[in-house]
């Protein structure tokens, strides 16, 4: 399991926020849970 620190995940969330904010919060939402799953993942393939 990973473990991230307030400050990552502060930082990921306001970059996800400037790079999908016209796409409104289903945007967000959906690429804010590719972002974890690919933080997840243990490849390097991303």
């Amino acid at each position: 399991m990973l473990y991230f620190l307030a400050a990552d995940i502060n930082f990921l969330a306001r970059l996800l926020r400037a790079e999908v904010e016209a796409e409104g919060k289903l945007g967000m939402l959906h690429v804010g849970a590719v972002t974890v799953n690919r933080a997840r993942v243990e490849c390097s393939d991303f």
